[in-house]
């Protein structure tokens, strides 16, 4: 016996097309979990570039590396141009910018230039509180890809350091919260965000390029001439750390006559010596140093004689050799002041003759003490 079922009509298409609508459904009804768990995930920081405000302060090298290692921290970057004045200036911009991008820290990585010093400064905010934490770090710049490299894991040292004392963590992929956890909005209390505490100037480094100075200078010799007063200006460079040249003339403004049997003569002399200084310490308000000096010295006098003795005036010039012990006074990093003393010799000793017989003499040794300022503009 033949049985016969009746046909039904073909439902395959319609199936098809109604899952592909509760799939859609669902995608859009899961988007707004899936995107706050990956702004769970993915926190934003904001790396600061000063290339193009502070070019001689940037450290391109660094920055880069440190890129990479925020990256293998699943974190989003966002790099941004610095437009502060100064790094000083720039430093205290970070937690506005850090609030405008809505991340949760700012970071920026700098360097001083023609000395081995760096810094790492950091502000992390707590979106949830409201409230931040400023953090400075000083680093020991090394040359090369390995300086740059420490530095940067130094900087992601610091970065973790600061979320966890927000109560921040960066979590990957495979520390997934429960969604009603994320889902959960906490209520937000406003706090004044933390100020970033002054750096002490004589705390950092302050060393700057190229100086100019001015003292006042008493003068001294064995021999007759007596003490002088006078006058030094100096240029004032620094070519690398803890190591200066200075290069400084020197000239008498009042000085003892010299006075024998009724003749009488004035005696002036002006130095203009360079000179090569150790310092010993390239941090702190205080600065010894030493160093050696050389150049020649003209000296000129003007006799004045009796009656029946004519005028002469005479100059010669001879060399100088000499060293000098010194101590400055950072006060800010463009203002010192510095006390220092000099001994030296003449070489060959200046001597002053009344008609052939000697009557002083100067240079064996020199002894000059000295107290002035400088102004550094780089």
């Amino acid at each position: 016996m033949a049985v016969s079922l009746p046909s039904w009509p073909d439902r395959s298409y319609g199936s098809n097309l109604g899952f592909l609508a509760t799939a859609a459904l669902c995608a859009v009804l899961l988007q707004p979990f899936t995107s706050r768990t990956q702004e769970r995930f993915a926190p934003l920081v904001v790396l600061v570039s000063i290339e193009k405000c502070c070019p001689p302060h940037a450290w391109p090298e660094a920055q880069e590396v440190l890129l990479d290692e925020l990256a293998a921290m699943y974190v989003e970057v966002e790099k941004v141009d610095g437009v502060g004045a100064g790094v000083t200036e720039q430093r205290a911009n970070l937690g506005v910018i850090a609030k405008e991008k809505g991340a949760v820290c700012a970071i920026m990585i700098t360097r001083e230039p023609q000395t081995d010093r760096g810094a790492v400064d950091l502000w992390t905010v707590d979106k949830r509180s409201g409230s931040s934490v400023a953090r400075h770090l000083s680093l020991r710049v090394e040359e090369g890809a390995q300086g740059a490299a420490i530095a940067a894991i130094k900087a992601v040292e610091a970065l973790r350091a600061g979320l966890q004392e927000l109560d921040l963590h960066l979590e990957g992929p495979d520390e997934t919260p429960a969604i009603e956890d994320v889902a959960v909005e906490e209520p937000v209390v406003k706090k004044e965000p933390v100020v970033p505490e002054p750096v002490d100037e004589g705390d950092r480094d302050t060393n700057s390029v190229l100086g100019l100075g001015l003292a006042g200078v008493g003068m001294g010799s064995p021999g007759g001439i007596g003490g002088m007063f006078g006058a030094q200006i100096s240029l004032a460079w620094q070519p690398v750390r803890l190591l200066s040249t200075q290069a400084d003339v020197c000239f008498s403004v009042w000085v003892h006559d010299i006075d024998e049997e009724g003749s009488q003569s004035s005696f002036d002399i002006a130095a203009f010596r360079a000179w090569a200084q150790l310092e010993f310490f390239d941090r702190g308000v205080f600065r010894p140093s030493m160093g050696i000096g050389a150049g020649p010295v003209v000296a000129w006098a003007q006799g004045e004689g009796g009656e029946d003795v004519e005028s002469v005036k005479d100059r010669v010039t001879v060399a100088y050799l000499g060293g000098t012990v010194q101590l400055g006074f950072v006060l800010t990093r463009w203002f010192r002041l510095r006390l220092g003393v000099k001994v030296g010799a003449l070489l060959p000793a200046v001597e002053v003759s009344f008609a052939g017989d000697k009557v002083a003499e100067m240079g064996l040794p020199l002894i000059e003490g000295f107290g002035g300022a400088e102004v550094y503009f780089f």
